[in-house]
């Protein structure tokens, strides 16, 4: 049963439920006129060592996620339909499992001994499955309306499923990951069929981006906390949330001047703390926000970038431009150097400054956020791969 008792989808500025409501960014003026700074000088490629790879493991297939890292396995899902678990140490195969007919892995997600996938099976039919990660035995699935998106997120014995909702109007699924049972739904019957672009978690909320509305729902039972919508933006690219305040990449209007790229929402109340019309970027595809930075990906005039802004002023800090139009898809930040695929190669930058650290040689382009642990890097490529890389190397 759907928890959206309390919902009431407003378009209209500044209305207000109960103590939440759809707050437009047409209340809040741009929080600075001084045009942005961009580093120019970056690093160049020759200058940086290009390192091998510790290993890798395919071809696979086609992989529509990012891997997922646990107990000593990399996992990786698709189109094959078989869910494969990878010794971290050897990059020799631990175990295999068909996935009981799924033809398509759409997301995949470890959590405390579980991997969590959402998948298309033969019968046209949407599951989302739970299954033993040092073994593979399949623990759970149920069968679901709409076909998943994204990689489940898991929180606090909740594994929380984004879906489309092009069959019905559910859009979430919340699951007991001890009991399998659905804990609650959220639905978005008033708001029409759409694309659920979106998802992240912090502190017992869920923040979920559909369509042009971003939600913010009490973990525990779903109920809506506050909504955002505006009419400056065209669709929503990414979701990201740290330090209090939830950021948002969206594709710019380009009817409306000055139209945002990125949107800061207060997570309490979803109020605008600021919005941005970061460079002349068309569109922001990613998000990834730590307490101090926020790196977007970027599209504009057929080219792709990584930009780094700060969290505390909007000023922009550096871009990065991928060479031969490569795609920059989704970063990964952490120990103060953010990570990213490009091409047929992984990159660490610097944070602050955007100058290269390191870069890492793959067999063909890189797919997918890199997965970063203490000592490794772990990228999957569209050739059919996955590859381990030291980072200390």
């Amino acid at each position: 049963m759907s928890k959206n008792t309390r919902r009431t989808f407003l378009k209209a500025v500044g209305i207000a439920v109960g103590t939440a409501g759809v707050v437009s960014a047409n209340t809040a003026s741009k929080n600075r006129a001084e045009p942005l700074t961009v580093q120019d000088e970056l690093a160049d490629t020759d200058s940086v060592e290009t390192h091998a790879t510790g290993w890798r493991y395919g071809p696979v297939g086609r992989m529509q996620s990012s891997p997922a890292v646990g107990d000593g396995l990399v996992y990786l899902g698709s189109d094959d339909g078989t869910l494969r678990a990878i010794d971290c140490s050897t990059g020799t195969l631990a175990w295999e499992n068909d996935s009981a007919g799924t033809k398509d892995h759409l997301g995949l997600t470890y959590s405390d001994g579980g991997v969590y996938v959402g998948g298309e099976y033969d019968n046209d039919e949407y599951q989302l499955s739970s299954y033993v990660a040092d073994t593979g035995e399949l623990d759970d699935q149920k069968r679901v309306q709409n076909g998943p998106v994204q990689s489940p997120i898991v929180a606090g014995g909740t594994a929380y499923y984004p879906t489309d909702n092009l069959t019905s109007g559910e859009v979430l699924y919340a699951v007991d990951t001890e009991t399998g049972e659905t804990r609650w739904t959220f639905s978005v019957d008033d708001c029409g069929s759409g694309v659920t672009s979106a998802i992240t978690e912090e502190d017992g909320q869920i923040f979920i981006a559909h369509d042009l509305t971003v939600w913010a729902l009490d973990a525990d039972d779903g109920e809506v906390l506050w909504s955002y919508e505006d009419n400056n933006y065209s669709a929503i690219g990414g979701l990201s949330v740290a330090d209090g305040s939830l950021y948002v990449g969206v594709s710019r209007d380009s009817s409306v001047e000055d139209a945002p790229n990125v949107i800061a929402l207060d997570t309490d109340d979803g109020g605008v703390k600021w919005w941005e019309s970061v460079g002349n970027y068309e569109i922001a595809q990613h998000v990834t926000a730590t307490e101090d930075h926020l790196f977007l990906s970027m599209y504009s005039d057929s080219s792709f970038y990584l930009v780094a802004i700060s969290t505390h002023d909007a000023l922009q800090e550096w871009e990065f431009k991928a060479e031969n139009g490569n795609f920059v898809p989704e970063s990964t930040a952490e120990d103060g150097s953010v990570y990213v695929g490009y091409g047929p190669q992984v990159t660490a930058f610097d944070a602050a400054t955007g100058a290269k650290q390191k870069t890492w040689q793959t067999t063909g382009d890189a797919y997918g956020a890199p997965v970063v642990t203490d000592n490794a890097i772990y990228q999957n490529t569209i050739d059919g791969y996955v590859h381990k890389f030291n980072r200390d190397e």
